[in-house]
């Protein structure tokens, strides 16, 4: 940020650099728009740029196509004219830090002084399984919220209909694909693009085989999606779409059936874990393979178990037609 300042002919002018990753053009648009509306400045620059060429594998196929370089500038100033910038609802979710990221790095891993075998660490990971779940969920729950914003609110941001037209449009496109492309139970293998897929013939016409010899299914990826579905079926029933909120809300259903019946739902009582053949490490290896078995299968997870106990728990208060917890009406 100083070199450019400095190259820009302001060197006089605060700078400092922002790492937000993906996220990080909204995270500098929005500290842009709180320092100039809390008076410490009255024009800002926000510069942003990405090199992901450095740190993505052109070996990978989960990420190399994804993953390239770009840049972009735009200048914030409290004056009149030009497009209004509003407050964003920025958040996270610290706890899916291992979906996308580079391990490798800083004092825990420096960088080695030659390129060898073990640059895998170095390189961008991604768990594009994970990455999808989240995003079936979070439509339905940023489009329930929407319903407790007012029209007055968005007005400036083109206006209440035109938001949510455009978030269902994404929600449906993103339950279309997860109900087009899951075995019919509901269970997804850990990847839909998974290169052993093919070896399992007409896989999405059958139930999911947690014991195949090709590809793992992932049960945490299930119950995620089971809560997009059910809650986002039910909003458009509820606002009148109910061929469509019916598909959706049966989908939900279909999932959490399968989920919490055998093979999937845990009945030793020597395990810990509650949803079984939960797989969050793959393809790095990191997932217990039981012997006997070529893929990983039986195991637990926190955040499968985690998604799995908000499934039922919201199952059990719409069938007792109470109100389900959300983050905006606790």
């Amino acid at each position: 940020a100083s070199s450019l300042a400095r190259q820009l002919g302001i060197p006089r002018a605060m700078a400092f650099d922002l790492n937000a990753a993906c996220s990080g053009w909204l995270y500098g648009l929005e500290v842009g728009r709180a320092l100039i509306r809390c008076g410490t400045a009255k024009n800002v620059i926000v510069v942003t740029a990405e090199l992901l060429s450095r740190i993505t594998n052109p070996e990978c196929h989960d990420t190399a196509f994804l993953f390239g370089d770009g840049a972009g500038a735009a200048i914030l100033t409290g004056g009149n004219g030009g497009h209004r910038l509003h407050r964003m609802g920025l958040s996270g979710d610290a706890d899916q830090f291992e979906a996308i990221q580079r391990p490798g790095g800083g004092a825990k891993m420096p960088w080695p002084e030659s390129f060898g075998s073990n640059m895998e660490s170095f390189y961008l990971q991604m768990d594009g399984a994970a990455v999808f779940r989240h995003a079936v969920i979070g439509f339905a729950e940023q489009i329930e919220w929407f319903d407790t914003v007012s029209e007055k609110e968005l007005k400036e941001f083109s206006g209440k209909e035109n938001i949510l037209s455009f978030l269902i449009k994404g929600a449906k496109a993103t339950c279309d694909f997860y109900i087009d492309n899951t075995p019919a139970d509901g269970v997804p293998y850990w990847d839909t693009g998974a290169p052993g897929l093919y070896k399992l013939g007409d896989y999405l016409d059958k139930p999911a085989n947690p014991f195949n010899y090709f590809e793992p299914v992932d049960s945490s990826a299930a119950a995620i999606a089971s809560q997009g579905l059910l809650r986002f079926g039910r909003y458009l029933q509820q606002k009148g779409e109910t061929e469509t909120g019916d598909r959706y809300w049966q989908a939900g259903l279909t999932v959490f059936n399968t989920i919490f019946d055998e093979p999937y739902l845990s009945t030793d009582s020597k395990h810990q874990g509650l949803l079984l053949h939960s797989v969050y490490h793959r393809p790095n290896g990191w997932d217990h393979i039981p012997e006997g078995s070529k893929i990983p299968n039986g195991e637990s997870s926190m955040w499968g178990d985690y998604h799995a106990r908000e499934a039922a728990l919201y199952i059990h208060r719409i069938i007792n037609d109470q109100p389900y917890y959300t983050f905006f009406n606790i």
